[in-house]
């Protein structure tokens, strides 16, 4: 047992603002007034939340430079991410989350797939003119997916498969 009966280590300690009694640094409520602490957070939970809002950061900007190309919006921009289903993989959830299209008739998709072993992203660049993708990256996560790599060269998606579908989807709206 470690300051004011906690039982982890406590590195930082901060005053409860309503009785002033040392609280470990996070705490969400003050162990003797019981009132809750300006941050809010318990320290178990600090480092997933803290990763929850960094993914959720880094999808809002990496889905801003997809969807506003050059600050623009083009006609087809996502509002909100297009959910998009696999009769091969039911108990995951794909969503298109980003993309934008280019005048050349190419475009780049992101998708996020929710499943049982977690979340992962994956990166395209499409060929309109010719149904084709091409993966420019992929992880479990938004930066694993943004990483540079050498691509390899374009084919055609699987009927149904959630490329294809992203490659419907995309390709159908005008280019921004």
């Amino acid at each position: 047992m470690l300051a004011n009966g906690c039982r982890m280590p406590v590195l930082n300690l901060e005053n409860c603002s309503g009785c002033g009694t040392l609280q470990p640094e996070g705490s969400s409520r003050c162990r003797s007034c019981g009132r809750r602490a300006a941050g809010g957070i318990a320290v178990s939970d600090r480092r997933r939340r803290a990763l929850a809002v960094v993914i959720v950061l880094l999808v809002a900007v990496v889905g801003v430079a997809f969807v506003r190309p050059g600050g623009r919006e083009p006609a087809g921009a996502l509002t909100q991410p297009i959910v998009l289903r696999d009769r091969d993989d039911p108990r995951s959830v794909y969503r298109l989350v980003a993309w934008r299209r280019e005048q050349q008739g190419t475009a780049e998709a992101l998708v996020q797939r929710d499943g049982t072993s977690g979340r992962s992203f994956s990166r395209r660049e499409i060929d309109c003119a010719n149904g084709r993708a091409r993966e420019l990256g992929a992880g479990d996560s938004l930066s694993d997916s943004i990483s540079s790599r050498a691509a390899p060269p374009y084919a055609v998606p699987p009927a149904g498969s959630i490329w294809a579908q992203a490659v419907m989807l995309v390709c159908r709206s005008p280019p921004g």
